[in-house]
């Protein structure tokens, strides 16, 4: 008898229980689609939907993250590291050392990333955020970031916006034991110090980076094939006041490799 009124007690409980779990769950779900967006400091947003003064250094950035050109020099990386010469190929100069890549020039200061050995527990790296005057003398750690790569990075209107990669670990590994999982997209905005940044969405980034460049890859097709029927552009282009340069390889033996330019001047391609 006992036992007959145990289990009534229970199934009472549980029918006490179950409506309150399906409430607490419909709240959650709730917050979870209704609440607001993380805040973005007014400035950056500002900054966001201000018009882009499209010069030399805001085309490179976009087209090419290894190379810039100021006045004097010319700004390279590799694997390696960031290095300075003379417009001429002269006085090579190292800046700094390791992985660097998405090299910007702003108001005569170099901007870039740089990244650490891969941690083989997460999948993913720590990212840094450079800032370095052009004769190396002051250099600044304004940001960092746990990510796989930083994809793209600009740097304008006083703020910075990059695109990273971030691998979101399942507990699972291959073969090579690295870690699996779903690799995400997140879009960042920060001050050119450092002192402030938001998450901010992907429409905002690519809003920002979607600008129409005088020449197209389709345009630069066009123009390759009228005299070079068995040439396909490769991915490095590169902008000097109206003149785009970019590399082309064929695709038949004898194989090459070689740089092009046009320009809105003539819309002439020079080998």
């Amino acid at each position: 008898m006992s036992k007959e009124k145990n289990d009534k007690k229970i199934s009472k409980i549980i029918l006490v229980s179950f409506p309150a779990v399906l409430i607490l769950v419909a709240i959650i779900l709730i917050l979870k689609f209704t609440s607001k967006p993380e805040s973005i400091p007014n400035h950056i947003a500002e900054m966001l939907d201000k018009p882009i003064s499209l010069d030399d250094n805001i085309k490179n950035a976009l087209l090419s993250s290894q190379i810039a050109l100021s006045d004097k020099y010319i700004f390279y990386s590799d694997n390696n590291g960031l290095y300075r010469i003379n417009k001429d190929g002269s006085d090579k100069l190292e800046l700094d050392t390791g992985s660097i890549s998405n090299i910007n020039i702003y108001k005569d200061h170099l901007y870039y990333s740089k990244g650490e050995p891969q941690n083989t527990s997460s999948g993913n790296s720590t990212y840094y955020i450079f800032s370095q005057t052009q004769d190396g003398s002051d250099k600044s750690k304004i940001h960092e970031d746990i990510c796989q790569r930083i994809n793209s990075m600009l740097v304008v209107n006083d703020i910075i916006v990059y695109n990273s990669a971030v691998l979101q670990p399942d507990g699972g590994k291959n073969e090579q034991g690295t870690p699996t999982g779903k690799v995400v997209d997140k879009y960042m905005a920060l001050t050119v110090d450092g002192k402030h940044a938001a998450n901010i969405q992907q429409e905002q980034f690519s809003k920002l980076l979607t600008i129409n460049f005088p020449y197209n890859r389709s345009d630069l097709d066009t123009y390759l094939r009228e005299e070079y029927s068995d040439v396909y552009i490769k991915s490095s282009r590169y902008y000097v006041g109206d003149t785009m340069y970019f590399d082309a390889r064929s695709n038949k033996d004898p194989k090459f490799t070689a740089i092009f330019s046009i320009s809105k001047k003539d819309d002439k391609l020079n080998l």
